[in-house]
C-alpha cells in the first residue's frame, strides 16, 4: 500500500514543484503578471486536489471498501493527460468524434493511462526524434463491445529478455523507479474486466494496447 502511494503521488508532487518554481522565477525576473500568476496557482491547486484524491483512494483500499464509480469520458480524459505531457514532448492524439464513456472510478482510470503514457514518453525520450501516439477505437466482436486504446512510442529496440521483463513486479530500468507502475495498471484493468498487452514494433518501439469492456448503459450513450 505504501509503495502504491509513493509511486502515484510522486508525479503530482513533481508538477507542484515545477509550477511553483516557474512562478518564483517569473517574479524574480520581473516578468510576472496577474493572468500568469492565476494560471500557475490554478495548476498548483489542481495538482493538490489530485494528491488529495490519491490519498483518499489509498484510504479506501486500506479499509477494503469499493471505490465510487461514475461515467468517465475516455476522450476527454486522454486529452487532459496528453495536454499535461505534450508541452515538452511530441504527442499525436487520434480520437474519434463523440464521447467514449466507461463506468469507472475517475482516479483509477486516470492512473491507468497516466502510467502508460508516461512510460511511452520516457522511452521515446531516448530517441532524438521522440514521438508518442494515442489512438482510441470502438471494437465490436459479436455481442462483446469494448474500447481499444493503443499507445505507441518510438523508443529503443529491446532485447527479448528486456521485453519479457516489462511489467514484472519490482523490475524496472528507471534509476529511481519502484517497478510497480505496470502492476498497478494491470490490477486496475483486471478490476474492470480489461487487459493490457505489449507489442514490439519494427524496427523499434513498443505498442501498449489497453482493452476496456463497454457496459450496455454506456454503449447507449455513444
Amino acid at each position: 500500500m505504501s509503495n502504491i502511494f509513493a509511486h502515484e503521488v510522486k508525479q503530482p508532487l513533481h508538477a507542484f514543484y515545477c509550477y511553483a518554481h516557474a512562478l518564483q522565477r517569473s517574479i524574480d525576473n520581473g516578468k510576472s503578471d496577474e493572468e500568469l500568476l492565476k494560471e500557475g496557482l490554478n495548476k498548483i491547486q489542481d495538482q493538490a486536489q489530485h494528491i488529495g484524491k490519491i490519498v483518499e483512494g489509498v484510504r479506501v483500499y486500506a479499509k477494503g471498501k469499493e471505490s465510487e464509480k461514475e461515467n468517465v469520458d475516455l476522450n476527454l480524459l486522454l486529452q487532459k493527460i496528453c495536454t499535461s505531457l505534450k508541452r515538452k514532448h511530441k504527442l499525436l492524439l487520434r480520437l474519434p468524434e463523440g464521447n467514449f464513456f466507461i463506468t469507472a472510478n475517475p482516479l483509477e482510470i486516470q492512473l491507468i493511462f497516466t502510467n502508460i503514457l508516461k512510460n511511452a514518453v520516457e522511452a521515446s525520450e531516448k530517441n532524438d526524434n521522440s514521438e508518442v501516439s494515442v489512438e482510441v477505437n470502438h471494437v465490436s466482436e459479436g455481442p462483446s463491445h469494448h474500447y481499444v486504446v493503443t499507445v505507441s512510442d518510438n523508443g529503443p529496440k529491446l532485447t527479448e529478455a528486456e521485453f519479457n521483463e516489462i511489467g514484472l513486479p519490482l523490475v524496472t530500468s528507471k534509476k529511481n523507479g519502484l517497478g510497480l507502475g505496470i502492476n498497478i495498471v494491470k490490477t486496475l484493468l483486471l478490476k474492470y474486466g480489461g487487459n493490457l498487452k505489449f507489442i514490439q514494433k519494427e524496427p523499434a518501439g513498443i505498442k501498449s494496447v489497453i482493452t476496456l469492456p463497454i457496459t450496455q448503459n454506456n454503449e447507449e450513450k455513444q
